[in-house]
């Protein structure tokens, strides 16, 4: 059993190594969605990224899938779609739902290594 810890909801729960993350938080009236994701989301098949949350040890969970390798890598290994990771092995570990997302083209890791030298400076 992992104890895991949910920030915003201030709650501490012992999850099972290889549990989901996404069935576990809704079987226990966690709130991973609000209105009206709760009913418009993909069911768990990594499309929608609105089960997107941060963890602060990753290698605590399963290995990333390819659908959060294409939608949330580059945020860094820290933001994870909960419905297709688990539990990959006992330790504590805290868990931010619903985390501040980071927008547009100028927080991309690939927008720093675009811009040339006379953009950084004068603020392009």
């Amino acid at each position: 059993m992992a104890k895991v810890k949910f920030l915003k909801e201030d709650v501490e729960i012992d999850v099972p190594v290889h549990a989901n993350l996404k069935e576990f938080c809704l079987a226990n009236n966690l709130k991973l969605y609000l209105f009206p994701e709760n009913i418009v989301n993909c069911r768990g098949k990594g499309f929608c990224q609105l089960c997107r949350i941060k963890v602060d040890k990753p290698e605590n969970l399963s290995a990333p899938t390819e659908r959060e390798e294409a939608s949330v890598a580059y945020e860094g290994d820290q933001y994870r779609l909960a419905c297709q990771c688990t539990i990959a092995k006992d330790g504590d570990l805290q868990i931010i739902t619903r985390p501040r997302r980071i927008w547009g083209w100028r927080d991309h890791p690939a927008h720093n290594q675009l811009i040339t030298e006379e953009q950084k400076v004068f603020g392009f």
